[in-house]
């Protein structure tokens, strides 16, 4: 794919992370690692992910924050 990273979620293309210099505001296609299970989930019944790799995916910014509302 030329080096691009792709998101897990939509299968479109990421931006690479950057420093924030202050009062920058961060690039909402910006590459993010999410936890797929969640270390502390909502739901206290069920248990928590792991930092396996098969639990990890890449989202853009926008994405993970759609998903941590839900």
């Amino acid at each position: 794919n030329g080096g691009t990273i792709i998101s897990d979620g939509d299968g479109k293309p990421v931006n690479l992370p950057k420093k924030l210099k202050p009062g920058e505001k961060r690039d909402p296609r910006e590459a993010q690692i999410d936890h797929i299970d969640p270390k502390k989930p909502k739901d206290k019944s069920k248990p928590p992910g792991s930092n396996s790799n098969s639990n990890l995916q890449v989202l853009s910014g926008e994405e993970n924050l759609r998903k941590s509302n839900n």
